[in-house]
Parts: structure tokens; C-alpha cells; sequence
């Protein structure tokens, strides 16, 4: 499957699961569809879909983009992820980390795999405004058996 087809298949897929599930942790201001821009490996677009769920809830998170620093592939993941424990919980403020797995692609002649991901999201309760910071290890599956690491920062706005 090429990326942008995947891409477009799991963006679709998010608006989809956003119009039809429960918002989760309904005390901060956005809503439960946030869309933005991260950096670093990939940088490109991000969305998540807060599914909801027991304790701190799940998400869908994909992204888009290019791997700048290896070759400028075209890239795309989507990746369910669990809110495993909230590090920080204010009245302004709340910061659960994640853990989470999924699957990657990317452009035609480079692979498909597997990744796991874990990382922290900053959501500000009195605004539609979150940030997140994450690692990723992952696994090509098809062209070549090969492993990485990968990272990126990010912002999202919630509606």
C-alpha cells in the first residue's frame, strides 16, 4: 500500500472514530480530535482521536511526513496508545505518559513495519492546546529486516 493511501486511510479512520466515541478525560477544555505539527523523526502532521476508556483512556495517534534526516522519506504511522499514569495533575495543567504500538510505511522502496512508542503529553486544561514529546523504537517487516529509533516533538489543537 503506498504511504499517502495509508496515510489517508488512517486519517480517515480518526475522523470516523472522532464523531462516534466518548470523549476522554473530559476535564480539559479541547475536545477529544486534536490536529497539528510535530518535529523531529518524522516531522509533518499529527492527529490523535482521545477514544476514552477505563482510568486515563486510549488514543489513536497517527502522523505524516518526511524523515528529513534519513534520505527525506515519505512517512506515515498510526499507533493505538494506552495513558498509562498521570506524572502531573494541577488545576491548570495535566501530563500523562503513554505507552502504545502500531504500525509504520514508507515511501514505496523503503518498508513497512511495526513500532512501539512511549512518551508524555502536556494538556492545558483552560485551552484547546496540547503538547507532546515522544520515542519510538521500531521494526521494517517487508523489503528488509531492519530496526531504528525515532523521536519527535509536538503541538496539537484540540476541537
Amino acid at each position: 500500500m503506498r504511504p499517502t493511501r495509508f496515510a489517508s486511510l488512517g486519517f480517515a479512520l480518526l475522523m470516523l472514530i472522532a464523531t462516534r466515541s466518548d470523549p476522554a478525560r473530559a476535564d480539559t477544555a479541547g475536545g477529544r480530535f486534536g490536529i497539528g505539527a510535530m518535529v523531529g523523526k518524522p516531522t509533518g502532521l499529527s492527529a490523535q482521536v482521545r477514544l476514552g476508556g477505563p482510568l486515563l483512556g486510549s488514543a489513536l495517534d497517527a502522523a505524516m511526513g518526511l524523515e528529513l534526516l534519513d534520505n527525506n522519506h515519505l512517512y506515515a504511522h498510526l499507533d493505538y496508545v494506552v495513558f498509562a499514569l498521570t506524572l502531573v495533575e494541577g488545576e491548570s495543567v495535566l501530563m500523562p505518559a503513554y505507552v502504545g504500538a502500531g504500525l509504520f510505511v514508507r515511501d514505496a522502496t523503503a518498508g513497512f513495519g511495526a513500532r512501539l512508542v512511549g512518551g508524555l503529553q502536556i494538556d492545558l486544561r483552560h485551552t484547546h492546546v496540547g503538547f507532546f514529546a515522544e520515542i519510538a523504537a521500531r521494526m521494517t517487516l517487508v523489503d528488509q529486516l531492519d530496526g531504528a529509533l525515532g523521536g519527535s516533538i509536538g503541538i496539537r489543537y484540540y476541537f
